[in-house]
């Protein structure tokens, strides 16, 4: 009867760790040094590098939200209750129009288009 290896769960701190540890040696080296496939290592680099260009999507976007006392258009009619509801919508939609702007920044890199 096979048996199986548990799997393994790294925290935020953890990774950031090992991924500092990479940084300064090889990939293969740093996951030999803590058993982890360094193919793994690459792709929590990458999540850290999307995270990060989201966060800066979302802060330019919220910079360039209008000021006017109303972030999400609602009318002063709008109930409290709605109101609090609009803001959590239009707060998800910003974080979404901020990754698909991050997607279409990489992409454009990558495949050399201009605007």
């Amino acid at each position: 009867m096979a048996t199986s290896k548990k799997r393994r769960v790294f925290t935020a701190a953890e990774k950031a760790a090992i991924l500092a540890e990479a940084a300064e040696s090889t990939a293969t080296a740093v996951g030999k040094a803590h058993g982890i496939n360094p193919q793994m290592l690459y792709a929590w680099k990458a999540a850290k590098k999307k995270r990060r260009q989201t966060k800066r999507a979302a802060k330019q976007t919220a910079k360039a939200a209008p000021s006017n006392g109303q972030s999400n258009g609602a009318s002063s009619k709008t109930k409290p209750g709605r109101a609090a509801s609009l803001d959590a919508v239009h707060a998800q939609l910003t974080d979404a129009l901020a990754s698909v702007e991050a997607l279409r920044t990489a992409f454009r890199k990558v495949f050399g288009v201009d605007a």
